[in-house]
């Protein structure tokens, strides 16, 4: 750079004025001179971008490597034992439509209640809207914490906890939360549905 300068000074000096400005248009033209201050940018911003492509290449390496989250499943073992305590715990609890309290609680209420307080799972609050929480399974294949259906009239849908030996847990409105029996002819000739819940096993 020192050489080109003085080289640009001996050529003005030698020429005179006239072709001062010439000379030196032309000189910048071919010899770009990038200031110090303009270089230091431009590698500020090389140094950027490099470690940009880094960060990206890093986050999808991790993504690659990171191990799939396990969903907690709860044993059938457990969840009787988990079923029975909050039978214990709410039993007689009078029934009240809308109610999700121990003044009175109706059955999609104690479901979703039961499913918060004992799975650490959360269902949806309306009946319609739990029958689409978990995959559809038969009658013959009901394990402990499967949500039972049940249609009532035409409008009515009920909905209970299997808990084991075609027993369930609900809120019924007659005799609010108490355990009933599948089989019982009542039950037998409502019964429509049940759904397996994830993370319920």
């Amino acid at each position: 750079m020192k050489g080109c300068i003085i080289l640009l000074t001996a050529l003005i000096a030698l020429t005179g004025c006239n072709n001062n400005r010439m000379l030196a248009h032309n000189f910048t033209s071919q010899h770009k001179v990038v200031s110090p201050a303009l270089f230091q940018q431009a590698q500020d911003e090389a140094n950027t971008a490099t470690k940009t492509k880094r960060h990206v290449a890093a986050t999808k390496v991790a993504a690659v490597k990171a191990p799939a989250k396990k969903t907690h499943r709860v044993k059938s073992s457990d969840v009787k034992k988990a079923l029975l305590a909050q039978y214990q715990s709410w039993k007689h609890v009078r029934y009240q439509l809308g109610g999700q309290s121990r003044r009175g609680i109706d059955c999609s209420g104690f479901a979703q209640k039961t499913f918060a307080e004992r799975f650490h799972i959360d269902l949806p609050r309306d009946t319609l809207s739990q029958l689409k929480a978990g995959k559809t399974v038969s009658k013959q294949h009901l394990r402990p914490g499967d949500l039972v259906f049940f249609k009532i009239g035409r409008h009515t849908r009920h909905v209970g906890i299997y808990i084991d030996d075609n027993r369930f847990l609900h809120a019924s409105t007659s005799q609010g939360v108490i355990v009933s029996q599948l089989d019982d002819a009542y039950w037998q000739r409502h019964y429509w549905k049940s759904v397996r819940v994830s993370g319920v096993q």
